[in-house]
């Protein structure tokens, strides 16, 4: 069972090292949005149109520098390692380390909402809904990390990756067929 859970994270980082090389192809075809400072952005527009949110990096960038970062961070919180000495179980420990992994949650659910911004979203349907159902996977992460669960963890970390994966599924592997990340025999 243990060299199953491991053979499982494996393949989830496997994943994520693919899903990564796709964004780059995708990003490469996307125009890198300018990132206006605070002052040029108050200078220009009325008051009321100051609070419209703008997004600031490409969507590669978002997805490298906050959803993976957190999401690998969450996926290594808890979890076994076996090699020849045998099996080790990891998981946080004290207050504060299980304080660190609700805190990758919350990113991930706060970060999903930003797929829904204007300039992001892709549509108001299905891409709406794909990127509520990550907020939602990723809230109950973050109460599962604030219960210091870590079979829960463990099982919320599962249901976030599902949730990027039929994201992942419907808008990047259509246009760019996914590489072969089977282990290595």
């Amino acid at each position: 069972m243990i060299q199953r859970v491991c053979h499982t994270a494996r393949r989830v980082r496997q994943h994520c090292t693919a899903v990564t090389i796709l964004f780059v192809v995708v990003a490469c075809t996307k125009e890198t949005p300018k990132a206006a400072t605070s002052a040029e952005t108050t200078a220009t527009m009325p008051a009321a149109a100051t609070a419209t949110m703008t997004p600031v990096v490409t969507m590669k960038q978002l997805m490298d520098e906050v959803f993976e970062q957190a999401a690998d961070q969450y996926w290594n919180a808890v979890g076994s390692t076996t090699d020849k000495n045998g099996t080790v179980d990891h998981a946080p420990k004290t207050d504060e380390q299980w304080a660190a992994v609700r805190n990758q949650a919350t990113i991930l659910a706060e970060a999903a909402n930003l797929l829904m911004m204007d300039g992001r979203a892709v549509n108001q349907g299905e891409w709406m809904t794909l990127s509520k159902a990550m907020s939602v996977a990723a809230a109950r992460a973050r109460d599962a990390a604030a219960a210091h669960d870590r079979t829960r963890v463990f099982d919320m970390g599962a249901e976030l990756y599902d949730s990027c994966v039929n994201c992942h599924a419907r808008y990047m592997v259509q246009k760019y067929p996914m590489p072969d990340v089977s282990p290595a025999k």
